[in-house]
C-alpha cells in the first residue's frame, strides 16, 4: 500500500483559513537541506507557519532568500548534531548531498542509483540546532 501526503488536507485548511488556529502561535517547520525551496505540502499553513531551511550551499541559499515569502528563512549553514567541522559528501544529484555518504551497496538496487554517487567531498562548518539560534529573532 502506497502512502501519500495530501496537498489539500481539508482539516488543516479549515483550521488555517476559518479558525486561524495558528495565527498567534505559528507552526515551526525545520527543513534540513533547503535546496530547491520548501516542499509544497507546507503551503497549506499559508502565513501561519515559520519555516527555517538550512542550506550549506551559500549561492543556493542566497538565491532562495531573494524570492522567499516573509515566513520562510533560508540559513546558509548545514545542520548537524554538534557545532564544528564536518565532511559534506557531494552527490551526482545535488539534492542527494549530505553529511553521510550514500551506501551504494544498498542504493544500487534503484534505477536512479547514479544520483547517489559521491562526486566530491570537502570540509564545512555545521551548527547544531541550538547554536543556530532560530526563534523570535528570525520570526
Amino acid at each position: 500500500m502506497a502512502i501519500t501526503v495530501s496537498k489539500t488536507p481539508k482539516m488543516t485548511r479549515y483550521l488555517v483559513q476559518v479558525e486561524r488556529a495558528f495565527a498567534k502561535y505559528p507552526v515551526t517547520i525545520i527543513d534540513v537541506g533547503g535546496r530547491g525551496g520548501v516542499n509544497s505540502e507546507w503551503s497549506v499553513f499559508e502565513n501561519q507557519a515559520r519555516i527555517f531551511c538550512f542550506e550549506p550551499d551559500e549561492a543556493e541559499c542566497s538565491r532562495l532568500n531573494e524570492s522567499a515569502p516573509e515566513n520562510v528563512t533560508y540559513i546558509p549553514t548545514a545542520l548537524g548534531e554538534k557545532t564544528g567541522p564536518a565532511t559534506i559528501y557531494e552527490a551526482q544529484l545535488k539534492y542527494s548531498s549530505g553529511l553521510y555518504e550514500t551506501r551504494m551497496d544498498y542504493f544500487k538496487r534503484f534505477v536512479n542509483w547514479r544520483n547517489g554517487e559521491t562526486v566530491g567531498k570537502h570540509q564545512i562548518h555545521v551548527k547544531s540546532l541550538q547554536d543556530a539560534k532560530i526563534g523570535r529573532a528570525h520570526v
